[in-house]
């Protein structure tokens, strides 16, 4: 997070961020939480444990925001064992968002999408789209009733 973004202006919201100093953008409401991701020019996603990805990046993309992601190979560097980073499976690079492995890639990823609003509009909406086909309530309740006639 640190080298990706820093020289950005840039906010980590949520519990457990207090200690991120002045990057540490506060609790939201969910009302509040909607307006920073509507204005949002970029979301980072780095992923969490256990979850592979999280409400966090779906709710982003649902909003149209564009993703850039960190790549499996910088998320398997750490302590957690992520043999099912999901990121490469969900994200086309370039299209509905970016990932890379490599920093300095990711840096001139959010720059792209900072200094070039048609193109962040673009990927937003491509991603906002693969959000929709992946986890809107139609897709997710036709995902349980394959799984649950298969038992």
């Amino acid at each position: 997070f640190e080298r990706v973004t820093s020289g950005l202006n840039r906010k980590v919201y949520g519990t457990e961020n207090a200690d991120l100093g002045e990057v540490w953008g506060g609790q939201r409401s969910y009302e509040e939480l909607k307006q920073n991701l509507r204005e949002a020019r970029v979301f980072w996603y780095f992923g969490t444990m256990p979850a592979q990805y999280t409400l966090g990046l779906i709710e982003a993309m649902m909003t149209g925001v564009p993703i850039v992601a960190a790549g499996p190979g910088i998320r398997g560097r750490g302590s957690y064992d992520w043999k099912h980073y999901e990121i490469a499976d969900i994200i086309t690079n370039g299209t509905n968002g970016f990932y890379s492995d490599d920093i300095n890639e990711l840096k001139g990823y959010i720059q792209l999408l900072l200094n070039d609003y048609d193109r962040a509009r673009a990927v937003g909406s491509q991603g906002r789209k693969k959000a929709i086909e992946l986890f809107d309530k139609l897709s997710v309740m036709r995902q349980w009733a394959t799984f649950l006639k298969r038992l």
